[in-house]
């Protein structure tokens, strides 16, 4: 599923380019960015600490998706709101 991800994006910034123009997919590609960013940074986090600590993958995936949705809103506050 995450491997046919770029794939769709770009398809998806193609549509978007002939529907609304340059502007507005330049900022969907920084807000798509933004979100890989987060994403990485998520994924950083719980894969350190199902090695460190050994916990289920369920509980650490969940409890740890408020990060995900913490490092969004501050790439969004700092990078993306205008």
């Amino acid at each position: 599923m995450f491997a046919a991800a770029p794939t769709i994006a770009l398809a998806t910034l193609v549509l978007t380019m002939h529907k609304h123009g340059s502007a507005y997919v330049a900022t969907e590609a920084r807000s798509m960015v933004a979100g890989a960013i987060a994403f990485f940074a998520y994924a950083c986090v719980v894969s350190f600490v199902l090695m460190r600590w050994r916990p289920k993958a369920l509980t650490t995936a969940i409890a740890l998706l408020p990060l995900w949705f913490a490092t969004a809103a501050a790439l969004w506050a700092v990078w993306l709101r205008r």
